[in-house]
């Protein structure tokens, strides 16, 4: 075959094509794909015209639940989502301005203040506890010295009215005869008689044992 025959034929065989290729994306829609001018909203513009029917026909049908699938939603957002940032203690310590060892130091020494503050806490309750104690114990002391007192006087009292009693009894024996005297003398307690013989005259005393028994 002649060569230029046979170009002629090759131009035809493209020519067929080309009219070909432009037949499919007429009917097809390939011109979309060749076309490069096409903008990105036509082919965008489907899927969302899709997108509503399926919702239309979700509600119809009675499947579609907004309000269960906005938690889902966010759930899954929310697990999606990515941990928050943790310093590091050697990077809160670049940021202070201080070595790792310097931070070290002062984290201790923030806990050492803690403790120290929770033993005075602890101390000041003991003292007060003490102190509620100790008035406690002041007002029982002084109650018992009241107590005291009280008693004291008592036997101020009595030791008064003893008094009195063994001055009457020695008055008494006083002026008795040495005989009737030495008679109740005989019959009366020892302790009874040295009291009242200690308060007698010396020369009546003397006339009252001359005149009892020689036993007593």
């Amino acid at each position: 075959m002649p060569a230029p025959r046979r170009i002629l034929v090759l131009v035809m065989i493209l020519a067929l094509g080309l009219l070909a290729l432009k037949m499919l994306a007429a009917t097809s829609g390939i011109a979309a794909l060749i076309d490069p001018a096409t903008p990105a909203w036509a082919a965008s513009a489907k899927p969302a015209h899709d997108t509503g029917k399926a919702h239309k026909k979700a509600e119809k049908n009675g499947d579609h639940k907004p309000e269960a699938d906005a938690p889902e939603a966010e759930a899954v957002a929310d697990a999606a989502a990515p941990p928050p940032p943790q310093c590091s203690q050697g990077g809160a310590a670049e940021q202070a301005g201080l070595s790792e060892a310097e931070l070290n130091v002062y984290m201790k020494l923030a806990e050492r203040s803690k403790l120290l503050d929770k033993r005075e806490s602890e101390i000041a309750t003991k003292e007060g506890l003490l102190e509620v104690s100790q008035k406690k114990l002041d007002q029982r002391i002084a109650t018992l010295q009241a107590l005291k007192d009280e008693i004291q006087s008592l036997l101020g009292q009595l030791d008064e009215q003893e008094e009195q009693q063994m001055q009457a009894l020695t008055k008494l024996y006083n002026s008795m005869k040495p005989k009737a005297a030495a008679k109740i003398f005989t019959n009366l307690d020892e302790a009874v008689l040295l009291q009242v013989a200690s308060r007698m005259k010396a020369d009546t005393l003397a006339k009252v044992m001359a005149a009892m028994p020689p036993q007593k």
